[in-house]
């Protein structure tokens, strides 16, 4: 019910991911939401899909005035929906978010990206000592059990540190 996207930093992994997510609609009608720390300012994030969807960036203004421009955002808006907390991101906030999105609108995929900047603020935070190991596990347990209660399928992209890179190669 869930996946985890990595790979090497600012090799397109959000790009891919926003690519899957609009497959999936176009192919099976799956309306997304999206938890993204890393596509800010929305507008931008919007203007991204809707350049994916016309297979060009509208730069002139006869494409911004298109018919095709318009009906191409509208259907943007009524398929894919952009959590934006201002003041901070959890996990907790972020499904609690989905939830009403899959209730209100549909939403059968959502995207938390990097999930690493998205923090459980549960439990697992107030114990001292725990391991990444563990509070990852009950992070992805809680990711988890959120798909199958809800039948959505959600994708998390992890965002790795900094890679040292080696002789023109990444180790």
């Amino acid at each position: 019910y869930y996946e985890v996207v990595t790979g090497i930093p600012t090799h397109g992994k959000s790009e891919f991911v926003d690519s899957r997510m609009l497959g999936l609609n176009l192919n099976y009608g799956y309306k997304c939401a999206f938890v993204s720390v890393e596509n800010k300012p929305t507008v931008l994030h919007v203007d991204k899909i809707v350049r994916k969807i016309l297979g060009y960036k509208p730069s002139r203004r006869e494409h911004i005035d298109s018919e095709d421009y318009r009906r191409t955002v509208d259907y943007v808006n009524e398929n894919f929906f952009f959590v934006d907390f201002r003041d901070g991101y959890d996990l907790e906030r972020s499904l609690e978010k989905i939830k009403e999105l899959i209730f209100r609108k549909g939403v059968k995929t959502f995207v938390l990206d990097p999930f690493n900047k998205i923090r459980y603020k549960g439990r697992v935070d107030n114990i001292t000592g725990i391991s990444i190991n563990d509070y990852t596990a009950s992070y992805l347990n809680i990711v988890g059990d959120f798909c199958s209660k809800y039948d959505v399928f959600g994708t998390l992209v992890a965002h790795p540190t900094k890679m040292k890179k080696e002789s023109g190669k990444y180790e």
